[in-house]
C-alpha cells in the first residue's frame, strides 16, 4: 500500500516557480491566488504548435524531476539546483530538423 507523503510539495512549488518562469508559452500562472499547477492549456498547446513538437520545458526545469526538492530546506535545495543546472536555455525558434515541414 502507498502511504501518504510526510510533506507538502505545494509549499516547495510556491517557493520555486521555475516551471512558470521558464514556460515559453506563459501557460503556467505565477499567481498566489490560483491553485498550484494551473496551466492555460490554450497557451501551452499554441506553443507546441509553434515549435512543431512537444515542449516539456516546465518539466526539464523542475527540481522534483531531478530528485532535488527538499521541502524541509527549500532555500538550500533551490540553491543547489541553480548551482547544478541554472536555468536551462531553450530556443524560441523551430528546431532545424523541423524547418520546412508542414
Amino acid at each position: 500500500l502507498d502511504t501518504p507523503l510526510a510533506f507538502d510539495p505545494a509549499a516547495f512549488c510556491r517557493a520555486c516557480k521555475k516551471c512558470a518562469k521558464t514556460c515559453p508559452g506563459k501557460a503556467i500562472s505565477l499567481s498566489e491566488d490560483e491553485a498550484e499547477w494551473q496551466v492555460n492549456h490554450e497557451n501551452c498547446y499554441n506553443r507546441w504548435r509553434s515549435l512543431g513538437t512537444d515542449c516539456g520545458i516546465c518539466l526539464v526545469n523542475c527540481p522534483f524531476t531531478h530528485g532535488m526538492a527538499d521541502v524541509n530546506n527549500i532555500e538550500m535545495s533551490l540553491k543547489a539546483y541553480e548551482e547544478r543546472f541554472g536555468i536551462r536555455p531553450y530556443s524560441k525558434d523551430m528546431p532545424s530538423v523541423l524547418k520546412g515541414k508542414k
